[in-house]
């Protein structure tokens, strides 16, 4: 079941990214990473807003493709079983 964990982990990923993502999409309003991280808003600093909101989209490819992979060795897997019995 080790895919499944695959899947589930990119997952959490996913979300851990996406969801400030939409909340800046939202509200205007996004946060830098880091120990200290500070609001930029999309009516003042139009130019830092969209590259740091360009930087979280970027962000979801990697995540992305370790749900597509896991998906994909699952399906392998219940092939192999399938193939076996």
């Amino acid at each position: 079941m080790l895919p499944l964990g695959v899947v589930l982990a990119g997952l959490f990923l996913l979300l851990r990214d996406a969801v400030p993502l939409f909340e800046a999409h939202r509200t205007g309003v996004v946060r830098t990473r880091g120990s200290r991280p500070q609001k930029v808003e999309r009516a003042s600093e139009p130019d830092r807003f969209a590259g740091l909101v360009g930087q979280r989209f970027r962000s979801l490819v990697g995540p992305a493709l370790l749900i597509l992979g896991g998906l994909v060795w699952l399906f392998l897997a219940l092939i192999s079983q399938a193939a076996q019995a």
